[in-house]
């Protein structure tokens, strides 16, 4: 077999991200359904806001929860200054032995001056006990997203985490990973300076504290915890949540007289889990740089502003390992570029405690040598997704997730396929030629086309409207599905011309992965007929 086949790939999907509403009450019995691949919701219309819970903020004198559906635009989290949105799924419990395949479609528009981003989390529903009053709260703002928690001298200054959280990825657009605004306040990520004494442990360069970041982190303080004469008895969620891995994409502001080519592949951290500090991670390589922020809405993926992330969380085979392996794409406009991948998760990791405010008395000492924790965290038996997003002090940046998709990491995988200036007569389009399913081989899954089910082959007129049959005739004119063949084809109507789609999916054809549940996520056929004779 060749390598190609060997990869656990993630090549196209739809996608998806979610964030809130201010809701104040959740209900007792809001973990009571189990969910099911694959998992879709625009957030066009009002109706997909069903099994939607908007959580109210952590701690007093917070600013509430400012997501907002906009119909037939997404689900809004942001657009004023100082704003967070949240949002989860609280109804929809995913098993997490198939991994998962997390795809949405995102709207980051504002200036370039200093903001945050956006985030989606996974957390165990079972750390909710609904009791009367353990309801699910989004946490800090600002640089902890509304997942992180925030430790502050000053009881009224404190933010609760996540609790349950296990894993969040950011799209984080400025410099997050190091001081925080508040009282210059650590919050587990990377040390920035170019202090030429006492330098702090694990600290890097200023320079490479870049905006337009990829950042993963990490779980939740799970227990209660004491550290070192600071605190006594730190609650659950009041600790942890530590950076794992961090990646620029290159993009750099004028006024930072940085060159992003230069940067692209220079700026990447991952944490050591053994000591705590932070090591250079730059890889896969990044071709050419790009923003995270496309910066204007769009109407298609050929827009040049089109974001759509898409996050494979695949079950890693070491047991001793835990976790899984994650891989984070961004496809901007019509280029797909990995920025990370195969990172390891572990289930067991050391990481520096640095959530300390600067009003301690022994801040300083504190900020050069973080007190070393280790904690063990096993991957849940089942998650729930959420998203939120938080805007600066400075800027007013309009967040928006749309089209969000859940599939297993095994599914079947589809691709686009666009047939451009075809001139009159019949088109034949082969869709699976860029399509893959799986196939376990000893301890391998491995993809290829040719484990692919051709009698599994769906037409869909969109996302939400499955068509019957092989055959679907619409104002542009006949599709047609040949499962011995595994060929589609397209009779357009006299006289017509310009672009006609059609929407599909498919299973793979082996055990376990012919399931229902490893469907493909829905993939475009795009026929550009042009008027001109042949």
């Amino acid at each position: 077999m060749n390598s190609r086949k060997k990869q656990i790939g993630t090549r196209k999907r739809i996608v998806f991200i979610c964030f809130t509403v201010i809701l104040f009450t959740l209900p007792v019995n809001i973990f009571a359904q189990n969910s099911s691949f694959p998992f879709f919701r625009s957030f066009f219309l009002e109706e997909d806001l069903k099994d939607i819970t908007f959580p109210p903020p952590a701690g007093s004198h917070r600013k509430p929860n400012s997501a907002k559906l906009v119909s037939n635009k997404g689900l809004r989290l942001t657009e004023q200054l100082a704003d967070v949105g949240c949002f989860i799924l609280p109804e929809h419990e995913f098993t997490t032995d198939d991994g998962f395949l997390i795809e949405f479609e995102y709207i980051m528009q504002g200036n370039n001056e200093l903001t945050d981003g956006i985030c989606m989390f996974l957390m165990d529903p079972s750390a909710y006990t609904y009791s009367g009053t353990d309801i699910i709260k989004f946490g800090a703002e600002g640089a902890g997203f509304g997942y992180t928690h925030k430790m502050a001298k000053e009881v009224l200054d404190r933010r609760l985490g996540i609790k349950g959280g296990y894993i969040a990825v950011a799209l984080d657009q400025g410099p997050f990973k190091a001081n925080r605004m508040e009282d210059w306040e650590m919050r587990n990520g990377i040390i920035y300076t170019d202090i030429g004494y006492l330098p702090p442990a694990g600290s890097q360069l200023t320079r490479y504290n870049t905006r337009s970041n990829v950042t993963i982190r990490g779980a939740a303080g799970n227990q209660v915890r004491t550290f070192t004469s600071k605190y006594q008895n730190i609650p659950v969620a009041y600790w942890g949540f530590p950076v794992l891995v961090t990646r620029h994409t290159g993009w750099s502001v004028e006024n930072e007289n940085r060159d992003p080519q230069d940067l692209k592949n220079d700026v990447g951290f991952k944490l050591n889990t053994n000591d705590g500090d932070f090591i250079k991670h730059v890889v896969p390589e990044i071709k050419e740089a790009f923003n995270i922020a496309g910066g204007a809405d769009f109407k298609s993926p050929e827009d040049a502003a089109y974001r759509k992330m898409i996050i494979v969380l695949e079950p890693n085979p070491d047991t001793n390992k835990g976790g899984y392996k994650i891989t984070v794409h961004i496809k901007h406009g019509n280029t797909i570029t990995p920025v990370i991948e195969g990172f390891e998760y572990p289930k067991t990791l050391t990481y520096r405690e640095s959530s300390l405010s600067a009003r301690w008395p022994d801040y300083a000492a504190n900020f050069n040598e973080p007190p070393l924790s280790t904690y063990t965290v096993e991957r849940p038996n089942k998650l729930i997704i959420g998203f939120s997003a938080s805007t600066g002090i400075l800027t007013p940046y309009t967040n928006y997730i749309r089209n969000l998709r859940i599939t297993p990491a095994y599914a079947a995988n589809t691709a686009n396929d666009d047939i451009r200036d075809h001139r009159r007569g019949p088109v034949t389009i082969r869709p699976f030629d860029n399509d893959e399913g799986c196939k376990k081989e000893g301890n391998e899954i491995i993809r290829d086309k040719d484990f692919l089910d051709p009698n599994s082959f769906r037409f869909w007129s969109d996302e939400k409207h499955l068509l019957s049959g092989f055959e679907h005739t619409d104002t542009n004119g006949k599709w047609v599905y040949n499962p011995a063949t595994a060929e589609v084809l397209f009779f357009p109507n006299e006289g017509f011309k310009g672009e006609a789609t059609i929407m599909y999916d498919v299973k793979g054809a082996y055990y376990p992965y012919n399931d229902d549940k490893h469907r493909s996520s829905l993939a475009t056929i795009l026929v550009e007929i042009k008027d001109v004779q042949p």
